[in-house]
């Protein structure tokens, strides 16, 4: 039997996909295992609240997710704010995915696709990525984090020390509690004690449930002390206000990237009915 035509099987490919977006799907059964390079326009050029992992084929929103962009000389970066020019490739937040990504050169892949020349053009540089990504990510989303905590502190949102955060939980609600890694669990215990101790007896009623706050043992004592300014920080706290969870989010990215926290988790980090939303970039 003579195969198709490649523009007659894309044509027939195109008539599946507007059959499959009449019926709610997003693509026709069987496109899941497809290569990068094979994508259409339509899926390169995605818009909306979601993108695609291009490694799971999963869709997320943009908080729960890496941008990785091509620069003009070939090379690979992570767009740890999605604000670099240029069409991107999204992976999932994980650094275990990010690895999976540069071994299988799925990233590479979906860039080399999405940066395809116009008729006439010069063709497309040889792409490269260096081989720890998925470290190097770990660093740009720990020194993000951290420079978000810098900003908080300095918008006067952070409270920092075992007495003042115990004295403070009476009055004002935390989006999270920061304990250095390298500190004795008791203080974090007791804390955790003193706050619904507070909850309990009505004096902070948000610590009761609706608003969650998150423990965070993901920084050594030398990174908060550097963040906010002081020496020696073992415990501090992120207050609950207005801007306060776009500073969060910075955080609970690393952890979730780090395994540390599930994405239901950082979520749940965005305070009900606040009006904050996690930073995100609707267009790719």
């Amino acid at each position: 039997m003579k195969p198709r035509h490649p523009k007659v099987k894309m044509r027939v490919w195109m008539q599946a996909r507007r059959k499959g977006k009449r019926e709610g799907r997003i693509l026709p059964h069987g496109r899941d295992d497809l290569d990068a390079s094979e994508w259409t326009a339509s899926e390169l050029e995605e818009s909306g609240p979601e993108r695609t992992c291009v490694v799971t084929r999963q869709k997320a929103r943009p908080e729960h997710l890496i941008r990785f962009v091509c620069g003009p000389d070939g090379v690979i970066v992570p767009d740890i704010r999605a604000k670099l020019p240029g069409r991107g490739a999204w992976v999932s937040a994980q650094a275990e995915i990010v690895r999976q990504g540069v071994k299988r050169g799925v990233i590479a892949r979906a860039l080399r696709a999405r940066s395809r020349p116009a008729k006439g053009k010069d063709a497309t540089p040889a792409l490269t990525m260096r081989q720890d990504m998925a470290e190097f990510v770990d660093q740009l989303l720990e020194s993000d984090a951290l420079q978000g905590l810098a900003l908080a502190n300095k918008a006067g949102m952070v409270i920092s020390g075992y007495a003042k955060l115990e004295s403070s939980l009476a009055q004002q609600s935390m989006l999270a509690l920061f304990h250095a890694s390298d500190g004795g669990p008791d203080g974090r215990r007791k804390l955790g004690q003193v706050q619904r101790r507070f909850a309990l007896a009505g004096l902070n009623p948000g610590a009761l449930g609706d608003i969650v706050t998150i423990d965070v043992d993901i920084f050594h004592s030398s990174q908060l002390s550097l963040a906010l300014g002081r020496e020696n920080v073992i415990h501090a706290g992120l207050m609950s206000q207005p801007g306060a969870a776009s500073f969060l989010a910075r955080i609970c990215k690393l952890m979730e990237y780090r395994a540390a926290a599930s994405p239901d988790a950082a979520r749940k980090a965005v305070m009900p009915g606040s009006g904050d939303q996690m930073p995100g970039n609707d267009v790719d």
